[in-house]
């Protein structure tokens, strides 16, 4: 029979099948429970000294493997969630732990000895039973309120070993009313977990990372690099392979979705379920599942708070480092011959651009190969409502750039994870004896992008509603000013979106102009946004893509035609479309 654990402890993860022989099955009602403490004794206050019973409860992380032995090749395997209850008793200074319908009591006798600090390890015929309260990896100090637990329980006949595994964190949680509801935390977390993948080597995964939490907007962060280890061969993959989990914070605690990839069974995704522990939010633990084509991942992580860290950037609202927002723009580009009010050249198109922003604000815009740094003296008052305008030269020549307004400070739209960059330029050109005025348009979308595959497994629908801004333009000399609604609607279910832009134009003289509703249809890739057409438009597209840990907002840029570029009434039309979840 195989049992595994962390690397750091190779020696006893295996044993002899001759003396893994009875196969262990778990017992039932009759096991016995952690006796409920006396009235007067004090409560416990550090999981690596109970001394009081008392009864755990989380998730566990469950995997369902077969397995070939003695080579440790995967048959099959499943994942799943099964709510977990660890009970110690004082008296006896043990645990019993319960899983789904499985149940079982370890007492001292069945003890193993471990080198590694903080690690408790216990074995009976066919289970095997490890605590953790020293993280893997980390500073070395101990949790003081949560610890990782996993429960191996083994079948063994005829060559194949069937295996439930389940992983779990357990400890003395924050109550309620002691979560706070403002600023932001970070949390140095330890990952450990396993990996099974049909035809492969059993693997287990471990590493470091770190969680983020913004209170004030209830939302969360995390991230780790791991490495893969296969069990039996000690081979492996190191480097490249990240854990991402993002989500809210919720009255049940941290809930959201997670992706790993990068290893052995590329993308898998599924979901996290995390708790806060210790009197303050002290420490976090967790677990998760993710499944996908190449296997299945099941997994579990602990975390001390670090208040020297400084933390990734969760959103736009509390910037914590310095920050390269690459994204794509839309361009919008006219070129007027002087004396003429017509345009010799109207272009709607895509373009690629750069916000660099740190914890006082946006430091450069730079939709072209040159920027722009916002100055306060640059400010104006006459832009446009809910935007920040700065009006500068750039490159010899005037430039207006205005920033949409972030959180309570927009009466339109308030976001927080996504914002709008727009840069407007005119250019005096010369050529072949004739003037010209160019002005180039830029319209970008930039914030906290929802991590790449994070998404992959969500189920469900989610709806989105927000604004639009652009320009338009006909060779023949119209040109307004686009502003409108926003609206998508996402079925993660059956990987597909549509939406809708509403939009008007305002001319230079004031006058406005229904362009009517610009509708659309689209696929999800990985819970990614793919870009799309525009229905019935010519040299349409619409490119979204969701920000925030929890893919709480939407930014888009599009552009299309209106109709045949050989009528000079067609508009282009570009810009930018940014919605919120409702």
């Amino acid at each position: 029979m195989m049992e595994w654990g962390t690397r750091l402890s190779v020696a006893g993860m295996l044993c002899a099948l001759s003396a893994c022989s009875g196969g262990g099955g778990s017992t039932g009602a009759g096991s016995p429970s952690a006796a409920p403490p006396p009235a007067s004794a004090p409560a416990n206050s550090n999981i690596t000294d109970l001394r009081v019973s008392q009864t755990f409860s989380s998730d566990a992380a469950t995997t369902s493997v077969v397995l070939s032995t003695p080579a440790g090749i995967v048959a099959s395997s499943t994942g799943a969630y099964d709510p977990v209850s660890v009970s110690y008793n004082a008296g006896t200074k043990s645990y019993t732990v319960t899983a789904g319908s499985s149940s079982q009591l370890f007492d001292p006798t069945s003890a193993q000895a471990s080198s590694v600090p903080g690690e408790s390890r216990y074995r009976l015929s066919g289970q095997a039973l490890t605590l953790v309260t020293t993280p893997y990896y980390g500073s070395g100090t101990s949790n003081r309120y949560v610890g990782m637990g996993y429960w191996q329980r083994n079948t063994v006949a005829d060559g194949s070993q069937r295996t439930q595994f389940s992983i779990f964190s357990y400890g003395l949680r924050t109550d309620a009313a002691a979560i706070p509801t403002s600023g932001s935390a970070h949390w140095n977390t330890d990952v450990f977990g396993l990996l099974t993948t049909p035809g492969q080597e059993l693997r287990t995964i471990q590493g470091r990372g770190g969680l983020d939490v913004d209170f004030a907007r209830a939302s969360f962060l995390a991230s780790g690099t791991v490495d893969e280890f296969n069990f039996i061969t000690g081979g492996g993959r190191v480097g490249s392979l990240n854990v991402v989990a993002g989500g809210r914070v919720t009255s049940a605690g941290l809930v959201g979705d997670l992706s790993y990839s990068g290893g052995q069974a590329g993308l898998v995704a599924g979901t996290f379920r995390g708790l806060f522990y210790g009197p303050a939010a002290d420490e976090i633990g967790a677990s998760f599942v993710a499944t996908g084509p190449g296997g299945v991942l099941s997994g579990a992580m602990t975390g001390q708070r670090d208040a020297s860290a400084p933390g990734q950037t969760i959103s736009l609202l509390n910037v914590r480092e310095s920050l390269r927002l690459f994204s794509t723009s839309a361009l919008f580009f006219t070129q007027q011959v002087a004396g003429h009010s017509d345009y010799a050249d109207v272009k709607a198109s895509a373009s690629n651009g750069l916000v660099v922003i740190d914890p006082q604000g946006v430091t450069t815009f730079a939709p072209t190969a040159y920027g722009y740094t916002p100055l306060a003296a640059d400010i104006v008052s006459d832009g446009p409502a809910n935007f920040t305008t700065y009006r500068s030269t750039v490159q010899g020549a005037p430039v207006e750039v205005s920033f949409y307004k972030l959180g309570s400070g927009n009466s339109e739209l308030q976001l927080t994870y996504l914002s709008l960059a727009t840069w407007k330029q005119t250019k005096a050109d010369r050529a072949l004896a004739v003037d010209f005025t160019n002005v180039e348009r830029y319209f970008q979308p930039y914030g906290i992008a929802t991590p790449s595959g994070l998404l992959a497994a969500r189920t469900g629908s989610a709806s989105f509603s927000g604004v639009a801004y652009g320009a338009a333009a006909s060779v023949s000399g119209t040109q307004y000013d686009i502003s409108g609604g926003a609206d998508f609607v996402v079925d993660f279910t059956n990987a597909r979106y549509s939406g809708a832009l509403a939009l008007t134009g305002r001319s230079p003289n004031g006058s406005s102009r229904d362009l009517g509703k610009a509708t659309f249809n689209g696929t999800l890739y990985q819970g990614a946004f793919t870009r799309t057409n525009i229905d019935g438009t010519l040299d349409g597209m619409i490119a979204p893509i969701f920000y925030g840990p929890a893919a709480q907002e939407v930014g888009a840029p599009f552009y299309f035609a209106t109709g045949s570029r050989s009528d000079p009434a067609t508009l282009q039309v570009t810009g930018v479309a940014l919605a919120k979840q409702r």
